[in-house]
């Protein structure tokens, strides 16, 4: 009987120990698959940051140049506007 019952608790050892290493194998797949995943999401959320502070560099670029044409303009305007006026109060006088 104490053969039986060690053989018994064996067995049922031996069939826990399998289950659990086909639990861990599965598992550890999909948790495989999962780190791959996350991997893959963050190494193209990084290109897609970078990318994105590329391009905003290139457009605060952009807009300073832009700013600077216009205010040089506005000044170029205004100078020629008050050399137009002194022009004309110059014939006046």
């Amino acid at each position: 009987m104490r053969f039986l019952l060690t053989a018994w608790w064996y067995n049922g050892l031996i069939a826990c120990l399998q289950s659990f290493h086909d639990y861990y194998s599965r598992n550890h797949s999909r948790l495989l698959a999962v780190w791959r995943t996350v991997v893959g999401f963050r190494r193209q959320f990084t290109e897609a940051k970078s990318s994105m502070e590329r391009d905003m560099a290139q457009v605060h670029s952009e807009v300073s140049r832009v700013s600077r044409d216009v205010q040089s303009v506005c000044v170029s305007f205004s100078t020629s506007l008050h050399n137009a006026e002194s022009q004309k109060h110059v014939g006046y006088v």
